[in-house]
């Protein structure tokens, strides 16, 4: 059957497996991924197409499995504990017991295994200021004395139904359930805060005393600490020595990926090795790429290595057996397993990344690769050119080719930006495409001077050059990732976008191709409908939950991509970043400070590391807090702050003022509207969402009254 073609049984598979996973977690889209499911499902009915039927089926309930035993295995007997000279088994590839180099210091979150209740459980320490790491190590057991807590859930949102006159809980909408799904993507249930730990028994694993020799050769002779640690965090994925600053800076330029081994990391070292032994026989080349299991191991087996290493591997043993496999449905099928594996992959922001992109990538393998022919020219003609002038060409084409990759994975990119609102995508294929011919002389570099007893001086000169070069080169885009307002669209144009791109390139030869290609300029045209008009006017959000007295609030204005703060504390700024993601804000206007208290700044942090402000204001009078003033220290402030009182000026002009009750509660007024907040414990979320005024005069009559 024709429907056959666009139905592949391993594209079944992953889709039912993806549908299964986001309809039992419930994410953001499973009620239209509910509908799709039943269409396609219907659809295969009709055309009867039963054993695709029974494969789309068979994967939802393995997706639906996956997660019911995931959350099983997470929720019983998990609860917070005491725990009283539990032993834990260390299991973190990053815990190599003592520092380094003088000077350093040591992770201060390392995973391992406490039995919890009648489980064995994985955990991560967590080792305060106070009482800092002592130089544990993978595969030592450790006494530890500490209280263990699951993460709470994330904060909740409420939205303000005029038609209701009541709050309809909206969380499932707004949330991204970012540090309890971190953690389960990689299996922890929870955190032990470390209040006293000995030594028990057991010594270092044999991969981590091979990883501690392997960073000790490579630190040898470099004297500079970041030197040290960007080349061990490249090469081995030893991150815990790089400061905040840089880890910062790569993020932000979309290379943090660097630091953390992945596919990128493998299939660099994959090329090195069938470069070096592609005279001898395919049998060979599957004993080489099989090698690479110990680097994989050796670097702490990431989710993207894997899929590397089993991307690679079982590409060259099936080329040793003859036998021919589209390598878009061996992807496919390897994210269905990784996904049954671990279901909590699909939130994992780097996970989407490594698999959308590379999905792109290889579906534009054949389209490229005539790009590649058609920049180098005509090879019939050829023979009346010069060696000189054939290299050229050939330069020439290679040039294009990689320009086109460039431009598909860049695309990939651009889509994930507006899905994700976060500058990790925003520059990253362009100055990864500068990268990677760095990486694979820095990875020859190392791996030389881990094995190579002579010859550490010429090596290093060049090592640190390469490094030199990288930095420079992060620090040069670095520039160009301030002040970019990203408008974010529903997600369901988001994967239509990246569908549609995905089957453009698989059918750009075919008439069909058009109609893909139709189908995203039509998709663009609305993605610019919805950031202008579709977007509400104003909203007015309510921040409560952590124990402050001092309100903290904000007026945001969706079709301008602007807002306007009253205040910042911890549990506000975390959900401030879920509702401005939701609705494309990446620039704070103005941010007021009722008071000059703690409770008014400690969000600070939080806030300057998702978002940019343009002014700071503060009311009048002397400032005492020495908190305050900690956090304030660096900002140019202004005066004209109102204590419960903030405004919006501008084409959607608002002003809105929050009174305290008796009872502790507070009264919001706005418009000749009011509206009672209740006062939580848990971090919440009021959202009232404003109707426009019909004339600016008209507006300013009404705030002015």
């Amino acid at each position: 059957m024709k429907l056959r073609r666009f139905f592949h049984r391993n594209y079944l598979w992953l889709g039912g497996v993806v549908c299964g996973i986001i309809c039992t977690l419930q994410l953001s889209a499973w009620i239209a991924v509910s509908v799709i499911w039943l269409l396609l499902a219907g659809l295969l009915s009709v055309k009867r197409c039963w054993r695709e039927l029974t494969i789309w089926v068979i994967a939802s309930a393995g997706g639906w499995g996956s997660c019911w035993l995931h959350e099983y295995w997470n929720q019983v007997a998990v609860r917070n504990n005491r725990l009283e000279k539990a032993v834990v088994e260390i299991t973190d590839s990053s815990a190599l017991g003592s520092p380094l180099y003088a000077g350093e210091s040591l992770p201060f979150r390392v995973r391992g295994k406490v039995m919890i209740g009648q489980h064995k459980r994985q955990v991560e320490l967590y080792f305060p200021e106070k009482y800092p790491n002592p130089g544990v190590c993978e595969g030592e057991s450790w006494s530890v004395t500490g209280n263990f807590y699951v993460p709470d859930p994330p904060g909740e949102f409420f939205m303000y139904d005029h038609a209701g006159r009541q709050w309809r809980d909206v969380s499932a909408k707004f949330a991204n359930n970012g540090y309890r799904n971190y953690l389960r993507s990689r299996g922890v249930a929870g955190t032990v805060v470390v209040e006293k730990i000995g030594f028990k028994h057991g010594q270092a694993s044999f991969f981590s005393r091979l990883r501690r020799s392997a960073a000790i050769r490579l630190d040898r002779y470099i004297n500079d600490p970041a030197h040290r640690a960007i080349a061990g965090a490249v090469t081995l994925g030893i991150r815990w020595r790089l400061t905040k600053d840089i880890k910062d800076e790569f993020a932000r330029v979309g290379t943090a990926h660097l630091f953390s081994v992945s596919g990128l990391h493998v299939g660099v070292l994959a090329v090195l090795l069938l470069l070096a032994i592609r005279s001898l026989p395919m049998f060979w080349h599957v004993l080489a790429v099989s090698s690479l299991v110990g680097y994989v191991l050796l670097t702490g087996g990431n989710a993207p290595a894997i899929r590397a290493f089993a991307m690679v591997l079982a590409v060259e043993f099936l080329r040793s057996r003859l036998l021919y496999v589209k390598s878009l449905e061996l992807l496919s099928l390897i994210c269905a397993g990784l996904l049954l594996a671990n279901p909590y992959y699909i939130v994992d922001a780097g996970f989407q990344y490594s698999f959308v992109v590379t999905a792109l990538l290889i579906a534009a393998a054949e389209p490229g690769r005539l790009t590649a022919l058609t920049g180098s020219g005509c090879a019939v003609y050829w023979s009346d050119f010069s060696n000189g002038k054939k290299n050229l060409l050939k330069w020439r084409g290679r040039l294009a080719g990689a320009v086109f990759f460039a431009a598909v994975a860049a695309a990939g990119s651009g889509i994930l930006v507006l899905y994700h609102q976060n500058l990790f995508f925003a520059c990253s294929m362009l100055a990864n495409l500068l990268v990677v011919p760095v990486l694979t002389p820095l990875f020859g570099l190392a791996l030389l001077k881990m094995v190579m007893p002579w010859g550490i001086n010429v090596i290093n000169f060049l090592l640190e050059a390469l490094i030199d070069y990288l930095e420079w080169l992060i620090a040069f885009f670095d520039h160009w990732t301030d002040g970019n307002d990203i408008a974010r669209p529903h997600y369901m144009l988001v994967i239509a976008a990246e569908v549609l791109l995905l089957l453009f390139l698989l059918l750009y030869r075919h008439r069909a191709g058009v109609w893909a290609w139709g189908g995203m300029l039509l998709l663009w045209g609305s993605l610019l409908l919805y950031s202008t008009t579709l977007a509400p006017e104003r909203l007015l959000v309510i921040f409560s939950g952590d124990g402050s007295n001092e309100p903290a609030a904000a007026i945001i204005d969706p079709a301008g991509h602007r807002a306007n703060l009253l205040n910042i504390n911890r549990s506000s700024a975390y959900l401030l970043h879920d509702i401005n993601a939701f609705y494309g804000i990446s620039r704070i206007e103005r941010l007021d400070f009722g008071r000059a208290v703690a409770g008014c700044v400690n969000g600070l942090p939080v806030l300057h590391k998702n978002m940019t402000v343009d002014e700071y204001r503060l009311p009048g009078g002397t400032v005492r807090s020495r908190v305050f003033r900690e956090y304030t220290r660096d900002l140019h402030l202004v005066p004209g702050a109102e204590s419960g009182r903030l405004s919006l000026n501008g084409i959607n002009a608002c002003e809105m003022q929050i009174l305290p009750e008796p009872s502790g509660n507070w009264l919001v007024q706005c418009q000749n509207q009011s509206f009672r907040i209740t006062r939580t414990a848990v971090p919440r979320a009021y959202i009232i969402a404003m109707k426009p005024y019909s004339t600016a005069a008209g507006k300013q009559a009404k705030i002015k009254k």
